[in-house]
């Protein structure tokens, strides 16, 4: 009724005006300490699942080109040094840019290396004997003497070598070429320098043991190694000659399967072991290179032929989505109901070693993956209650078998090594160095073709391609443990 006041539940339970004022103060208060509390719990959650700032690899290789030059004394010539780290990626050398002042000292300013906006790794270059050889820090060498010296490049702690053999000329032309020798690989490249006033020369190639060219070369002198064999190249200038005699040696072919990934495939793209060994013990060793895409990857499960039952033994070991991004993966293991990642992201386009170990201990199942190998440290750890096997157990590499077409690894695999036991870590270094030196692999094949997934281990263990989709043939070239070259193919979307 107009005029009246409205009766509160204070005054329906004989509370003053005041002490309600009070309670619902403190009432408020409480309201805004326990969502302090769970604002707070949520942002120490989201610390802790920060990714940690991605360390660099190691420089572990070093290669020079040419592993062998010889050289007229007073010529000069310019080496080249690639470093790899343990998985065979190059790794961008430092590169001086600009000099600028800092408190009146003159330093230089390190330029982006490579593509991928990465700093490159310093080489510091050495003369052995600096009265024949003296070598500049960019790897340019000068003829002073005559006899053999060595040259040495170091990064990091590791170094490469190698040998500059000088002698005088032989002719009394003005006319020179450098190197007046040299040992190269296939693959490499090395151009040629005319060492007088001619700044060109016109270029002709002689086998002397194929009647394929083992090199080709432009008009600019950059000299290709195709294949092996030894090769004259006479340079020319108007009425002048000279002749850079070239050893071209092997190189180590490797090979792998490019997965197509999600977008690329129609049904599924995989292969499976029907008749797989146990779950447990199991270690896995094998060679990755991940690209980007968006959803789920997969490396490879071993789990059931149907379905997937998070009441039975499954396991992956593979990328997973970060959802606070579009782009980023972590690193995980798939197993017990759930996912379990690495604290950083993986980085794409770079191969890695990666080991997973898989045993039972005190009716617990426990895996250790180790995704970037042999740093230790990067391990994801997993256990839970051992459980029953699934009724029709399947080892499948390349494509989830229970959500086909849409987990298809995007990306290079190669280097199978599976193990019916679980390794110690001192061995699995021993094995990824030469296969079968501690235990007989289970299954093998480093160099998987799309025509050759066969058991190389002599236990007749072949898996068998599901469906008709195939990955793409993959090749590089190695050289001193660096995949100098490589045929990554583009993939191509194939789904209607």
């Amino acid at each position: 009724m107009k005029g009246e006041r409205a009766i509160s539940c204070g005054d329906m339970f004989g509370i003053s005006m005041l002490k309600q004022k009070v309670i619902m103060t403190r009432f408020f208060t409480f309201l805004l300490m326990v969502a302090s509390i769970f604002w707070l719990a949520g942002c120490e959650k989201k610390v802790v699942s920060e990714p940690k700032k991605i360390s660099r690899s190691k420089v572990s290789s070093i290669r020079i080109v040419p592993q062998e030059v010889r050289l007229f004394k007073g010529q000069s010539f310019q080496l080249n040094v690639s470093l790899g780290d343990v998985s065979g990626n190059i790794l961008p050398v430092k590169k001086n840019g600009a000099r600028y002042m800092d408190n009146s000292e003159i330093k230089d300013m390190t330029t982006i290396a490579d593509k991928k906006g990465r700093a490159g790794r310093p080489v510091v270059w050495t003369s052995l004997q600096p009265d024949l050889i003296e070598i500049d820090q960019e790897g340019k060498v000068l003829a002073l003497g005559i006899g053999t010296a060595d040259v040495v490049a170091e990064s990091e702690g590791c170094k490469g070598r190698v040998s500059i053999t000088i002698s005088d000329s032989n002719t009394s032309d003005d006319f020179d070429i450098a190197p007046v020798a040299a040992r190269i690989t296939v693959g490499d490249s090395l151009l040629l320098v005319p060492m007088s006033d001619a700044k060109q020369a016109a270029y002709s190639v002689q086998s002397k043991t194929t009647d394929a060219l083992p090199v080709s070369v432009d008009d600019n002198g950059l000299v290709q190694a195709l294949l092996p064999g030894r090769v004259s190249v006479r340079a020319t200038h108007g009425d002048k000659a000279a002749v850079v005699d070239l050893d071209v040696v092997r190189s180590e072919r490797i090979y792998g399967l490019d997965f197509l990934g999600n977008s690329g495939v129609k049904r599924t793209l995989r292969f499976e072991f029907r008749e797989p060994f146990n779950a447990f013990p199991a270690t896995y060793i094998w060679r990755a290179y991940p690209r980007q895409q968006q959803g789920y990857y997969t490396a490879f499960f071993w789990g059931n032929n149907g379905p997937i039952d998070p009441s039975r033994t499954y396991y992956g070991f593979h990328p997973y989505p970060d959802w606070t991004s579009s782009s980023q993966q972590f690193w995980e293991i798939a197993a017990g109901g759930g996912d379990h990642v690495s604290h950083e992201h993986v980085v794409y386009n770079r191969w890695y070693f990666q080991v997973a170990l898989c045993r039972v201990v005190n009716e617990k199942a426990l895996y250790d993956y180790y995704w970037d190998w042999p740093d230790r440290s990067r391990v994801i750890r997993y256990e839970h209650e051992k459980v029953n096997d699934p009724p029709n157990p399947v080892l499948v590499v390349g494509d989830a078998l229970w959500n086909p077409g849409n987990e298809v690894w995007n990306g290079l695999l190669r280097g199978f090594q599976f193990y019916d036991s679980a390794l110690s870590l001192d061995d699995v270094a021993h094995e990824i160095n030469s296969p079968g030196s501690v235990r007989n692999p289970w299954y093998l094949n480093l160099n998987p073709t799309p025509d050759d997934i066969s058991d190389k281990s002599g236990n007749g263990h072949h898996p068998v391609w599901v469906g008709t989709e195939r990955p793409m043939l993959w090749e590089g070239i190695v050289n001193d443990g660096i995949i100098t070259h490589d045929f990554v193919h583009t993939p191509f979307n194939r789904k209607k």
